[in-house]
């Protein structure tokens, strides 16, 4: 359940903010740790979910994928559950 949580976090702040360096995001959702973070962006990443490019300054760009407008509303509502 938590790891579902932290992907729908994840995936969120992705989709509405655009891709962003790993390290601003693990702080832009600190109410997960670290490795909670870094294991579920990291099966994503292996899903194909996810994509990562390393940076010139040793830190990794991440970008979702597209996904169809009924699952963005889905992630909507599970991310105002992770909120509250």
């Amino acid at each position: 359940m938590r790891t579902a949580m932290i992907e729908s976090a994840i995936r969120m702040e992705l989709y509405r903010n655009g891709p962003c360096a790993l390290r601003a995001l693990i702080k832009r959702l600190p109410q997960f740790s670290w490795s909670e973070m870094f294991a579920v962006i990291d099966g994503l990443s292996r899903e194909g979910r996810l994509v990562l490019h390393r940076t010139a300054d040793y830190d990794y760009e991440v970008s979702a994928r597209p996904i169809p407008s009924a699952s963005c509303e889905q992630l909507d509502a599970v991310m105002e559950e992770v909120l509250r």
